[in-house]
């Protein structure tokens, strides 16, 4: 278990598995598997400015981190700042990097930023989404899908047109793999699986007894974990679909951020506890 003074908000693997970013209101700390040392990132984030999420590149150049207000892209091994970009103050932010590292989106209040590296240059949509929840690219990297409260859309990055996948009032928090998604609906413990292609609702998860908060699936899409208010998660076998493993944490969790699994040795990481 990794404690901190202050609530852990964001926690996520790096691409070879080997270290843990994580966020305690306004500080950034990498813990190590290997040594189980934690180390400081100091003089690389704004204090007083909470840090709302993380993400590594997957080829493990930069680690990002969105506070209020701000964009860092890190050096986490000279712990220095590469790059910084402004986004607007809002209580709330999420990034995520495309799956060849040359892109980058962030929403921070009802703003989409989309950061393009390979040409240096980004692109602000304002009004795209309000009260969002979670941020995925396509497997090209071309559409980004976003969930609200309300509902799941698609936005595609070169048009900038935009179209509602699902029933409207369906979906709180929703992951993806390359041929499935899953949705925690909104006010209820159950978890609809759809086919992503045909936007066919395929089967229903039931088994925890509260509302499902956030979801995440495995990066070979096997398996899929699930987190609830009622303060268990569910690891889910994706060719089944039958629970194989309940865990239990033993702290307050912090239902806002979804449990990560590790890319390459057997570990789940969440925001309020480590497991194995």
């Amino acid at each position: 278990v990794i404690s901190t003074e202050k609530k852990i908000m964001d926690a996520v693997w790096s691409p070879n598995g080997e270290f843990v970013a994580y966020s305690s209101f306004d500080n950034l700390y990498i813990w190590s598997l290997k040594n189980k040392e934690t180390r400081v990132m100091e003089r690389v984030t704004k204090k007083g400015r909470p840090i709302y999420s993380i993400n590594w590149s997957p080829d493990n150049k930069y680690l990002a981190i969105g506070g209020k207000g701000y964009i860092h892209l890190l050096d986490y091994v000279t712990n220095s700042i590469i790059e910084t970009f402004d986004v607007g103050f809002s209580n709330n932010g999420s990034i995520e990097f495309s799956s060849d590292s040359r892109k980058l989106a962030a929403i921070f209040g009802d703003t989409l930023y989309i950061f393009n590296f390979e040409f240096n240059n980004y692109s602000t949509h304002t009004g795209v989404i309000t009260g969002f929840t979670s941020i995925e690219w396509s497997d090209d990297n071309e559409l980004l899908y976003l969930s609200t409260y309300l509902t799941l859309i698609s936005f595609d990055t070169d048009t900038y047109s935009q179209s509602h996948l699902i029933p409207k009032n369906k979906a709180r928090f929703f992951a993806k793999n390359k041929s499935k998604i899953a949705i925690a609906c909104i006010n209820s413990h159950l978890i609809e699986i759809w086919d992503l292609k045909t936007l066919h609702w395929e089967i229903s998860l039931e088994g925890h007894t509260d509302q499902i908060s956030t979801l995440s699936f495995t990066s070979d899409g096997r398996f899929l974990i699930s987190k609830s208010d009622d303060k268990s998660l569910i690891l889910w076998d994706c060719d089944s679909w039958k629970p194989i493993l309940n865990l239990f944490e033993s702290t307050n969790p912090n239902n806002n951020y979804p449990p990560r699994f590790n890319p390459i040795y057997p570990y789940i990481v969440t925001s309020s506890l480590f497991l194995k």
